[in-house]
């Protein structure tokens, strides 16, 4: 049996497994957009702005609210340059860094 030849967790470990990833991202995206306006700020400015219990909402940042910044916009493309790699492993073209390239290169061009 090849190391591709067949899944190794059943499909409830997979849709698990998926559902911790996707929690991870929108975690990380949420914390983002919690932080994305008062990245670079001092506590007391931070309270100064948002009152003694600081960021409690989201915040205007980048022109809306809610919005995240470069790092969650390349832990996405990280994640699907990955994505994209596993399925070319699939096709014997398995190559990770060339594919989180291209990844970036999308990236760049948004």
């Amino acid at each position: 049996m090849g190391a591709t030849s067949g899944a190794v967790w059943g499909r409830s470990e997979q849709q698990d497994y998926r559902s911790r990833v996707r929690g991870t991202l929108l975690g990380t995206a949420l914390g983002d957009a919690l932080g994305a306006p008062v990245d670079r700020l001092a506590l007391e400015e931070i309270r100064e702005a948002y009152g003694p219990e600081g960021v409690v909402d989201l915040p205007p940042a980048h022109g809306r609210r809610g919005a995240v910044s470069y790092l969650t916009q390349l832990t996405l493309f990280s994640v699907d340059g990955l994505i994209r790699a596993q399925v070319r492993r699939d096709t014997g073209a398995w190559h990770p860094p060339t594919d989180l390239h291209r990844a970036y290169l999308r990236w760049a061009a948004t």
